[in-house]
């Protein structure tokens, strides 16, 4: 038994029929016609449906996957249709279903208790309001919480489909004047419920009861609707005190330029702030956040991705992060901010915090030149920092990169870290030992200025590489005496140093003298030996 009551007042649906012959339907499983969404069903179902047009009401009866949720029906003639749906449904979905352009209005939600209003009239043009006086129960949601998306040192910008999340998504719906029915209480997830529609008047926003929402994403974002920083002040009064998580704060809406308004925000719970400001080039201010208490967030990932008009970035650094904050990966990816502002905030936030996770941190940040000095630093914490300085199509405009001192004892992953910075020198690696480093795949691909200075003491005795696949790829000043690394645990090594000019005949001579005597050494006569995938040095060539 789900504990569910049985609805005793009918949802009433409305539809516009044009002709005869018409089909509509019906899911209740959430399943729609080519298999695309597959809800579950997680509670039983006891209702039966009134079409409207004198037919005979269908009576069904199902629990789990033994649900028969799929209802069609043709009507004979053309007009409007009341379609009631009396007892207890999971959810009712319209989304790409026949006869969905028909549907023009919800007159009364009714004593059902749903249990998601996920994507419930997405893409449902011919709905422009809802007249119903009630509002639907929430008292029923499946009650998921936000804690599966928080998603430090992992996968950023993951996202529930489950609640108050696409609801009215690109729909006809200009009206929001009916959430002064909703009781919001027990909904967990508003997530983009309005995106793509064509709303203006935002006040009954107002009246939404906030206070158990945990997870707030794609607020007022992208195409629509047309929400402006005006708009927060509806807003400000909500109890935000169960925030978890807090992303794509209007990404791409060109009419929000600050958060001036917002600084009352109870973060407090906050674990999550990952692409707060993703794609809002439109965002100048948002030193309201300032105010924001921060201490029990453990992410930041993409925050500013993609946003560069932002005046002023450096407040970022003095917040009261705490030693909770571990991920600030792709931070400041596709962004042309001050380089000496980025490098402070990132050393205001290592000393606050225990950052694990720096990829794609200057992924594509084009305002990087000269001498990019990250001594300061120490990462002790650090694992994953594959495609740290990643430049793609653009010209690198860095001389040097300095990461001195840097304790890469934890650090697990490099891939692409400094990919296409052609000129560059990297200083420091004569510093680092890297006790855990497996993989180097594509480490320094595409630096074709890296003349190897610093890597010569690298992978000694009882290091625990296993890949140097792509490390050297297209690279064409490498010319280091390497042959001191001791590579009897690789097993990986195909392309090392493909497409590239090649090592000096002194070096490479080297090389194959010393890295053959470390595999005789540890496998003596062979015995015992993996083998190591075809490997490649390029241009290099070794003497007669």
């Amino acid at each position: 038994d789900s504990g569910h009551v049985k609805g005793e007042n009918p949802l009433i649906l409305e539809f516009t029929i044009p002709s005869g012959g018409t089909q509509i339907r019906l899911d209740m499983t959430g399943s729609n016609e080519d298999g695309a969404i597959d809800t579950p069903i997680y509670y039983g179902n006891d209702f039966y449906v009134n079409w409207g047009d004198g037919s005979s009401t269908v009576q069904l009866q199902g629990y789990g996957n033994d649900l028969q949720g799929d209802l069609f029906h043709t009507y004979d003639e053309a007009g409007v249709y009341e379609v009631k749906v009396v007892g207890q449904i999971s959810f009712v979905y319209f989304e790409g279903q026949t006869g969905s352009e028909y549907l023009t209005d919800v007159k009364q939600w009714g004593s059902t208790e749903f249990y998601n209003f996920a994507a419930m009239f997405q893409a449902v043009n011919s709905i422009d309001s809802i007249s119903a006086t009630d509002g639907p129960s929430m008292a029923g949601l499946i009650n998921q919480d936000a804690d599966q998306f928080l998603t430090a040192s992992g996968t950023p910008f993951q996202w529930p489909f489950f609640d108050f999340s696409n609801t009215f998504r690109e729909t006809g719906i200009t009206d929001i004047s009916f959430l002064n029915n909703w009781d919001f209480n027990g909904c967990r997830v508003w997530m983009q419920p309005f995106r793509g529609t064509s709303i203006t008047d935002f006040s009954p926003l107002a009246n939404v009861d906030f206070s158990t929402i945990e997870y707030l994403s794609y607020f007022c974002s992208f195409s629509g609707p047309s929400f402006t920083s005006n708009d927060w002040q509806y807003i400000v009064n909500w109890d935000t005190s169960s925030l978890k998580y807090i992303s794509m704060l209007g990404a791409g809406n060109s009419n929000i330029t600050s958060l001036d308004g917002l600084e009352l925000f109870d973060t407090s719970n906050v674990e999550v702030l990952e692409g707060l400001f993703y794609f809002a080039s439109n965002y100048t201010d948002i030193s309201a956040m300032g105010s924001w208490n921060v201490s029990n967030v453990s992410s930041i990932a993409g925050m500013l991705y993609s946003s560069s008009n932002i005046s002023d970035i450096t407040f970022l650094g003095s917040m009261n992060w705490s030693s909770n904050l571990t991920d600030v990966s792709y931070l400041f990816r596709s962004t042309s901010y001050g380089q000496s502002d980025m490098i402070s905030v990132l050393e205001d936030l290592e000393s606050s915090g225990q950052l694990i996770n720096i990829s794609y941190l200057f992924r594509d940040t084009t305002s990087l030149s000269g001498v990019v000095d990250l001594s300061n630093l120490n990462l002790e914490y650090v694992e994953d920092a594959e495609y740290l300085f990643y430049l793609g199509s653009a010209t690198s405009n860095v001389t040097e990169i300095n990461v001195t001192g840097w304790d890469v004892s934890n650090l697990t992953s490099v891939q692409k870290m400094f990919y296409n910075h052609n000129a560059a020198t990297i200083t420091g690696l004569d510093t680092w030992s890297l006790d855990s480093l497996e993989n180097y795949f594509e480490m320094f691909e595409n630096m074709k200025g890296f003349t190897g200075d610093g890597i010569e003491g690298w992978f000694p005795a009882g290091n625990p590489a296993t890949s140097i696949s792509e490390m050297l790829y297209d690279n064409d000043s490498f010319d280091a005496d390497i042959s001191g690394w001791d590579i009897s645990g690789i097993t990986s090594a195909a392309n090392f140093m493909a497409n590239a000019t090649g090592m000096s005949t002194t070096n490479y001579d080297k090389l194959l003298i010393g890295w053959e005597a470390t595999l005789q050494a540890a496998y003596s006569g062979g015995v015992g030996y993996p083998g190591i995938d075809s490997i490649n040095f390029g241009g290099s060539e070794y003497s007669s």
